[in-house]
């Protein structure tokens, strides 16, 4: 897992995004139907209407489409002193921080991707936050541990 090579999230990150996008799409349908039921109730002007579909079809799109985009442009590398992000959906994104800067690890989770044995890392230095995907709980375990070995050794420049 310590490997030189861009690492992707497992292919339980891509059932967790998929599965929650599909969550989130159901709640927004409810909210755009009821919207939908009160412009056709209270008689709004079409435009509303018009307004209202085109958001419901870019919605659908949007959640069916982007979980499986930026799970093939997400990845993410740990050598022996640095963590790296590259992120390259809309935009290339690039992040680095060096384990021996680090000042807190935190693993997070919600039930959906404690159902999926996922957890997400969001290490924090001085300067700045950067998140790993959803990783299995073994891997992100493992990241942990690796960097709080660094950590425990010391700084190795002073």
């Amino acid at each position: 897992m310590l490997k030189g090579s861009m690492l992707k999230p497992s292919k339980a990150t891509l059932s967790y995004s998929i599965t929650s996008n599909v969550l989130q799409l159901l709640v927004e349908i409810c909210v755009l139907s009821v919207l939908l039921y009160c412009a056709h109730l209270f008689a709004w002007h079409i435009v509303w209407t018009y307004v209202l579909v085109i958001c419901l079809v870019l919605n659908i799109i949007m959640r069916t489409v982007y979980p499986i985009v930026s799970y093939h442009f997400y990845t993410y590398r740990i050598h022996t002193k640095v963590v790296e992000i590259r992120k390259n959906v809309w935009f290339q994104h690039y992040q680095a921080i060096k384990i021996e800067r680090i000042q807190y690890i935190e693993n997070v989770t919600n039930p959906l991707a404690t159902y999926y044995k996922l957890k997400k890392l969001k290490i924090t230095t001085a300067g700045h936050e950067i998140a790993l995907p959803y990783l299995l709980e073994t891997q992100a375990n493992d990241i942990a541990i690796h960097c709080m070995t660094v950590l425990e050794r010391g700084e190795d420049d002073v």
